[in-house]
């Protein structure tokens, strides 16, 4: 049965091939995430910011939304110098991570000093630019939020990611409203920073392993086509 787009009227054959139109062709009054149509850009955003099922970022100046709250919180710990436990901001990177039920909070000023236990170590670097990671799931969520010098954004890592040629191991095919699954347990996936961050934690998938090899692949891939733009 045919299905039909309510922007131009045009028919699909499939609902997969109508929202690939319809987020390809209307990208800018289409709700990706919630399917529906708007009247005009600002509607839409407006939906995005007022909308509980979106996570956005209003430090960034274009308010990028984020698949999860996780990825939010993960994206104001790296990009705006959140503390993750006291979700307090600082004007500098945090040097120092606190046992936040100790802290006086009255002297808790713009100095990381008064925060007592390391931060993890930032030992991944960006494929683009000097700067470094706890992860690489924070570091492509970096590139996604197109905070990154080179110019990289998500459509960039998104496209990369449907022409690496194994990409047939973590493509999602069954649910047209992910292009990713975890290789291992094939949890769906919006963006490959989630997919890459899930695989991390060994209590959300606990075949790692089995998962990482292929990413490990795409994730050179990656690279080797950012330092040729």
């Amino acid at each position: 049965e045919m299905v039909d787009c309510k922007a131009c009227n045009r028919s699909f054959g499939s609902l997969e091939s109508l929202g690939q139109h319809d987020s390809s062709k209307h990208r800018s009054i289409y709700c990706e995430r919630c399917r529906r149509f708007f009247s005009y850009p600002q509607a839409k955003q407006q939906h995005i910011v007022d909308s509980p099922r979106h996570n956005i970022c209003h430090f960034c100046s274009d308010k990028p939304d984020f698949h999860s709250d996780e990825d939010l919180t993960e994206h104001l710990v790296e990009e705006h110098n959140m503390c993750d436990i006291c979700e307090r901001m600082f004007s500098q990177p945090l040097a120092m991570k606190p046992t936040c039920d100790t802290l006086d909070i009255q002297r808790l000023t713009l100095h990381v000093s008064q925060h007592r236990k390391t931060h993890a170590a930032k030992n991944t670097e960006c494929y683009g630019c000097d700067r470094r990671f706890t992860s690489r799931s924070a570091m492509v969520l970096h590139l996604e939020a197109g905070t990154c010098e080179s110019g990289v954004d998500a459509d960039f890592v998104t496209q990369r990611a449907l022409e690496y040629p194994r990409r047939y191991v973590y493509l999602c095919t069954d649910d047209p409203d992910f292009d990713f699954k975890c290789p291992a347990c094939e949890r769906p996936f919006t963006w490959m920073s989630g997919l890459l961050q899930h695989v991390e934690n060994a209590e959300s998938c606990n075949t790692q392993q089995d998962a990482w090899e292929p990413l490990l692949g795409f994730l050179s891939y990656l690279a080797r086509t950012i330092r040729r733009t």
